[in-house]
């Protein structure tokens, strides 16, 4: 059953990164088709108990992830495809994919802002942002303002932080 899961949420992944690599979106159908498959494989995992427990973990990634897209620093779906990776994966592991993939996002990000020779100029703006406590100020990402130069696809690396942090637990890495 524990490879059927993880089968699942790597094929979701997989075509939630394509969809966002070729259209810039992930779409909802995906997003709904996980958060069902989250449901019904914890009801046959653990029962009534384990729908509530991957539910509340979906609820509390989506509440958290709420204030990171109000400031426009991640897309409404690259929030709700975390929720699906909580709600199959369980808290934990999913902070876990969560922290590889910030990992391998950020150090695309840097490697982009550098060639683009934008690093020193999104930096001061984040610094300042943040330093202000986001008081008064535009948010940190406007697409008509900013363009999509300094953007990254979030759902390939949370495709690839889910695949190698599999592969570690199998002990592969």
């Amino acid at each position: 059953m524990l490879f059927l899961g993880e089968a699942v949420l790597g094929g979701l992944l997989l075509a939630a990164a394509a969809s966002d690599w070729k259209k810039g979106k992930i779409p909802n159908g995906l997003i709904l088709f996980g958060w069902c498959a989250s449901l019904v494989f914890a009801f046959w995992k653990d029962g009534w108990k384990g729908i509530l427990e991957r539910a509340s973990v979906v609820l509390l990634l989506l509440s958290a992830g709420f204030l990171i897209f109000s400031v426009h620093m991640a897309g409404a779906g690259d929030i709700k495809l975390c929720s699906v990776i909580g709600g199959m994966q369980g808290l934990v592991s999913c902070m876990d994919i969560l922290a590889v993939s910030a990992v391998l996002a950020g150090g695309y990000s840097l490697f982009k802002l550098i060639r683009k020779r934008m690093f020193t100029e999104r930096f001061l703006y984040a610094w300042s942002y943040f330093t202000a406590g986001g008081a008064g100020r535009k948010p940190y990402y406007e697409k008509s303002r900013d363009g999509t130069d300094c953007t990254v696809l979030l759902a390939p690396f949370m495709a690839a932080g889910y695949f190698l942090t599999v592969l570690k637990r199998w002990g592969g890495m």
